[in-house]
Formats: C-alpha cells, structure tokens, sequence
C-alpha cells in the first residue's frame, strides 16, 4: 500500500511545471505583499533616490507634456518649497516637473531649456543672488549632456524600475535602499524624505533639539560660500542680468512663460543674506532688468511669514501654505485658476 506521503510526491510530480511556477510567483508576491503593508503600517516609508536617471525622468516629461508642462528649477530650497500636487491641483490640466537639485544654479539649466525646441511650457526658477554668478551658470551641465546623450537608451529600463521606487522593502534606485533600511531601522523618522516626484518634504520636528545643530549648518555653510564667491556688485552682476534677460526672451519668443522666485529663509540666515545682497540693490534690480514676473517672498504678506524652521528650508507644511498662496498670485499667469483670480502684481 502507498503510504499518504508517497500520493502527495506522486501529486506534485504529476503538477505541470508552469502550474508549479504560477504558484511561486503568486506566493512570492502574496508574501512581499505582506510585508510591504506590514512595514507601512509600522511606520516606514520607500526610500527614494535622488539619482540622475530620476532627474532625467522629470525632465523627459518637461518635453512631453508640451504647453502643459511647468517645470520647477532651483536647487535644495525648490525641492522643499514648490509641491507639484498641489500647483497641478490649483492648474487642472498642467503637468509639473521638478528639476531642482541640491546645491545647484539653476541658471545653464534655464539656458538649456531655451536652446531646447522640444520645451513650451512655463518655468518657475526660484534663484537668490549669489546662485547668479556666472561661475554657477555650469551646474548642470553633465545632467543635461546625460538626458541628451544616454537617456535615450536607457529611458525603457528607467521606466521599468520606477515602479519599484514606491516601495518600502524591494530594491529600486541605485542600490538595495528599501530592505537595507528596513533592517538598519532607517526608514522610519528621517526628516527628509525624498518622493517619487523628486519633491522633498521635509519633517523638521523630528529633529527636536537637533534643529539647532541643523540652522548652524546651513549658516555656517553660507558663510563658506561667500568665502568661495566674493559678494560681486549690483554693476559687477548687471552683465549676468543681461544675459538673463536674453534667456528670458528666447524662451517667451516661443511662447513660454517664464517666472522667477525668492523663496523664503528665516532667522540669522535671512539677516545674513540681506546683509549680503541688500534686496533693495540687488533683486530689485534684477527684477527690472529681467522681463519675466518676479516673486520676492518679503513683497507679498501671504509669503512673507512662512517660516523655515531651519532658516534654509520649508516644513512639508508651510511647503503646502507657500504653494498654495504662489497658485493664487500667479493664476493670471498660467490660467486656469480654481476659485480666483492673480492676487496681484509681480514684483
């Protein structure tokens, strides 16, 4: 008699070998399932990566969505400021783009969208004063020779992976980030945190005490800078603002619009940076120089008190506030405004 272990073996051996893998594959991705949700609930959230290849998927969009597109440039300030869900949201029918990096100008890239026929749409580049100088007018240079030259052969493999990036534990980006940090403990209370979108919403209250050591960072920092850059004079930078302008018009020759932000700093820093670049002499005059729309957050009372708790960077929640009261001021602009018009003029 054949025993019931014998009539089991005998079973399985008789199962079809893709019958046999359908069920792997099923139990597989049942159980990654679980424990996605299982860490989710935990607390932990996917780790993006802010690699060039995420960059160049913001900026493939730029080009396909045409007249639709809104393209963010700046650097680590624009990241955490401008939330593109909502500016969509306040615009039905735009698609926004967020090609800010950290510590970058995003003047050649500004450049760059000029010389580049596929762009149509608007841009939104948020630039302080010392971001200007000519000397930074590189920064992107091997990000944009990398969408023109590689991208175009990897985008389908990019395209493939990006779903990956939504998740907590499977590999995605350049490295086995989600399961590392999982069982690092990592992923759960960084007070940054990456988005698929390469929006960066930023937790400071995580931080506590901490914030501190964070505001003498970024102070210390631009200190550093200026070390490295000399403070040029209003007539010193008059020939970059020239150079602006022309940019500016190249790109509103074809129809785009184009407009430029002072995002919000705070405390010690702000003090500094005015100490610096009196506004008075320097974006005042760049803003009649340039013939784009300008937004100083000192000009407008809804911008105006929007603090940075580390006097560099907005909360994910005052990310949400400035956004919001931006849509208001520019809906004359770009149209299609829900619920009111322009609240005002540029300055």
């Amino acid at each position: 008699m054949l025993s019931s272990t014998s009539n089991s073996d005998s079973r399985i051996a008789e199962t079809p070998v893709g019958v046999r893998w359908l069920l792997v594959v099923v139990l597989t991705v049942v159980s990654v399932a679980l424990i996605e949700s299982g860490l989710r609930v935990a607390g932990y959230t996917a780790r993006h990566h802010d690699t060039r290849e995420l960059w160049a998927v913001q900026r493939d969009g730029v080009n396909r969505a045409g007249e639709d597109a809104i393209a963010l440039l700046g650097n680590s300030r624009m990241q955490m400021a401008v939330h593109p869900d909502t500016l969509e949201e306040t615009f039905p029918g735009k698609r926004v783009y967020m090609l800010a990096s950290v510590g970058k100008s995003p003047m050649g890239l500004l450049e760059d969208l000029a010389d580049d026929p596929g762009f149509a749409g608007t841009v939104i580049c948020a630039v302080s004063m010392h971001w200007i100088q000519p000397e930074l007018w590189d920064d992107y240079d091997a990000d944009s020779a990398y969408f023109e030259q590689t991208w175009p052969r990897e985008r389908w493999v990019a395209r493939l992976r990006e779903p990956l990036g939504a998740s907590v534990f499977l590999p995605h980006g350049s490295s086995y980030g989600g399961a590392l940090d999982w069982l690092e403990g990592k992923s759960r209370g960084r007070y940054l945190e990456l988005q698929g979108d390469r929006f960066k919403r930023g937790y400071f209250e995580r931080l506590g005490d901490g914030i501190g050591a964070e505001r003498s960072r970024h102070l210390v920092g631009e200190l550093g800078y200026y070390g490295n850059f000399p403070v040029p004079s209003p007539d010193e930078l008059a020939v970059t603002f020239e150079r602006t302008r022309l940019v500016v018009e190249r790109l509103q020759a074809r129809g785009c619009r184009v407009i430029f932000l002072r995002l919000p700093t705070s405390g010690d820093l702000w003090a500094y940076q005015q100490e610096m670049y009196p506004k008075s002499l320097y974006w005042d005059r760049f803003a009649q120089v340039v013939s784009a729309e300008t937004y100083h957050f000192k000009d407008f009372p809804e911008l105006a008190d929007i603090e940075c708790p580390d006097w560099s960077h907005l909360n994910f929640d005052g990310a949400l506030v400035y956004t919001e009261a931006l849509g208001g001021l520019i809906g004359g602009l770009i149209g299609g405004l829900i619920g009111g018009v322009s609240a005002g003029g540029a300055r």
